[in-house]
């Protein structure tokens, strides 16, 4: 069954970006990061069926609406934290995606193929909204809370890779 995630807050006043990420891409090189700002924003991410997201982000803010050094383009490519709990479930590393800090990191780029290898997803597509900029000046981390909770509102659950509070 495909479904559309339908959020209650109005996306469309903000700045969009879309790309599309393949197996084996890098992050850095394919896309053209000049597109997207270091600005405050949210996003949200879909593997190969486009319809109902696996993640929803944010970045550029702190809860209290001050605006922090990493925004969307630092947060799409900053290193992750791989926890003991992701890897015992059966991460599929492939090959050329290196584990840093004592396999306690990765790269963006490296959990992103990780997750289109484990999960057998030939891409991952990112729709980016700047939220925060001369024309607009929203909370990045009040809408990621309401996207969040619209999700659950509609599909009785958050997103799969969206953490449990």
């Amino acid at each position: 069954v495909m479904t559309h995630f339908k959020p209650t807050i109005d996306l469309g006043k903000y700045k969009k970006y879309t790309f599309t990420l393949k197996r084996g891409d890098d992050i850095k090189k394919n896309i053209d990061y000049k597109n997207i700002p270091n600005l405050p924003g949210v996003y949200v991410r879909y593997n190969d069926d486009n319809t109902t997201p696996h993640y929803i982000g944010k970045a550029g803010m702190d809860s209290s609406g001050k605006i922090t050094k990493q925004g969307l383009s630092g947060r799409l490519t900053n290193t992750r934290g791989i926890s003991k709990n992701m890897l015992k479930n059966g991460f599929n590393i492939p090959s050329g995606v290196k584990l840093i800090s004592g396999n306690k990191s990765v790269s963006g780029n490296g959990l992103y193929q990780i997750l289109m290898n484990t999960n057998n997803w030939e891409s991952m597509t990112w729709d980016v909204y700047v939220t925060h900029n001369g024309s607009v000046g929203d909370n990045s981390v009040e809408l990621e809370e309401t996207l969040i909770r619209d999700y659950e509102n509609q599909f009785g659950m958050i997103p799969a890779c969206n953490n449990k509070k």
